[in-house]
């Protein structure tokens, strides 16, 4: 079985029966209708799922908010069940999901987290793995929206393409985002984690909930201890 999936504008195709051996003429479909990634579904044991996920240049991704929200929901159509623990199967990272009728709720559990305050191209930003690797800039100002992509794209580039890159302007609630093995995004869920995670530690401690806005739309944030939950909006296509 095989679905096509959004979140936020990010699309993504879910695969249910194989086909990792013709991976390069899957994504280049894939490219073809603008999709950011592929999820292959390994293994069903209960609620406990193992995915493999792709960016769309074929490079592997250990996590995609927005992905695991349309995976969620392709599993509940499938099998029924509401909650689900959902391991890739490459990286061996774990994570949680809720479906409810409002949406998918994704859970990243950030108790070991490590974050580095670094200076790229003088402007100071955040390094940090939620567990994939992100690079958070808090209130950057920019008159215009080429100005932002094209420096989130330096960025990008200065740290060699191995972090993807925000702008969070927190006074707004609003980022953008440059993603490895895709480029510039509408919505990047694991980013937004990893934005909220910047929020709470360094900006204002005592937040719980919170909503991050792109240009893709909002995703509400509930923090529970360690635990960073997303609000993501699957939508079959």
């Amino acid at each position: 079985m095989r679905e096509l999936f959004h979140s936020n504008n990010n699309k993504f195709l879910i695969i249910n029966d194989g086909g990792k051996e013709n991976l390069n003429s899957l994504l280049s479909q894939a490219k073809e209708i603008n999709v950011d990634g592929v999820i292959f579904i390994d293994r069903i044991d209960g609620d406990l799922v193992y995915y493999d996920l792709f960016n769309i240049d074929g490079s592997r991704a250990e996590v995609s908010g927005n992905g695991l929200g349309c995976l969620s929901l392709f599993l509940s159509l499938v099998t029924n069940k509401k909650e689900f623990r959902l391991v890739n199967s490459y990286f061996n990272s774990e994570f949680f999901s809720k479906v409810q009728e409002n949406g998918v709720w994704v859970g990243f559990d950030l108790k070991s987290i490590d974050c580095e305050k670094e200076e790229v191209l003088g402007i100071v930003g955040y390094k940090l793995f939620v567990p994939n690797p992100h690079f958070v800039i808090p209130d950057k100002n920019f008159e215009n929206e080429s100005e932002k992509i094209e420096f989130l794209e330096k960025v990008f580039n200065f740290l060699k393409g191995n972090f993807n890159v925000h702008l969070f302007f927190y006074i707004k609630m609003f980022m953008y985002s440059f993603e490895r093995g895709v480029g510039f995004t509408e919505s990047c869920g694991s980013g937004t984690v990893a934005c909220s995670f910047i929020y709470k530690n360094y900006i204002n401690p005592n937040v719980q909930n919170l909503t991050i806005a792109s240009k893709g739309g909002k995703i509400d944030v509930r923090i529970e201890g360690n635990i960073y939950w997303i609000l993501t909006k699957p939508q079959r296509l």
